[in-house]
């Protein structure tokens, strides 16, 4: 992927819409992703629960044209636009797909998510179990358009190597989550597991920019989220890297 800046502004749940992402891609990002949005009826039943429970969620009935709208307005900032999506079904992936890639904007699979609506289902997280059935998304994306994808996951939950090695030719950067209980930033062996020839965008705690920097060590880009909610501080990170 070819981003202006290796920044990356990641989903966030409930917040990130096309105003806030337009408004952190000004402050000089190589690309902000919109989401995570549900685009089945199942996911969309599921993010309910989640909102009912006190959980922030967008909850959109009509999602394609929320993609168009908010892309739109995202595409103002400069920076790359992506939009993440959880779904339980084939079909959900690939009607976004339509309105992701008309838009001109980036899709991002979400098998990262492990809120327990969305993982009963099929979404999110409980992807990784299923490697056969990711591959058969990922794949059915790129036969039918013409369009930059991108694979969010979570470390330490499968073999990254596995991941990067059987997927990494149906998507066109990965997006991981280097967590890993009892180390104090990130394990940097999941980075170290993805080989050099896939783009990688790092994710963990991202806060200032020796933290952002720490990432760029083993990845070509590093995301961000929580650290957005302080305009003040995301614009110090970026002007201390640039």
């Amino acid at each position: 992927m070819n981003l202006k800046r290796p920044a990356v502004l990641s989903a966030y749940a409930g917040r990130n819409d096309g105003s806030f992402c337009k408004l952190l891609g000004e402050q000089g990002l190589g690309m902000v992703t919109i989401g995570g949005i549900c685009v089945d009826e199942q996911s969309k039943s599921q993010s309910r629960k989640m909102v009912e429970r006190g959980r922030s969620e967008f909850l959109v009935e009509d999602h394609k044209g929320f993609i168009t709208n908010e892309v739109e307005l995202a595409r103002e900032s400069g920076a790359i636009v992506a939009v993440n999506v959880r779904s339980a079904t084939l079909e959900g992936y690939l009607d976004a797909a339509e309105a992701i890639n008309d838009s001109g904007a980036v899709m991002e699979i979400d098998a990262h998510c492990r809120q327990p609506e969305i993982t009963e289902i099929g979404a999110g997280q409980s992807l990784l179990s299923d490697l056969d059935r990711l591959e058969g998304i990922l794949k059915a994306i790129k036969d039918e358009h013409d369009m930059d994808v991108i694979l969010k996951f979570r470390g330490n939950v499968i073999s990254e190597r596995e991941i990067a090695l059987r997927l990494g030719d149906h998507c066109d950067a990965l997006h991981v989550d280097a967590m890993k209980e009892g180390v104090e930033s990130f394990d940097p062996e999941v980075f170290l597991n993805v080989p050099d020839r896939i783009f990688l965008i790092g994710n963990n705690s991202v806060n200032d920019a020796k933290s952002a920097l720490a990432v760029l060590e083993f990845c070509d880009a590093f995301s961000f989220a929580r650290l957005a909610n302080d305009l003040g501080m995301t614009r110090a990170m970026i002007e201390q890297l640039w």
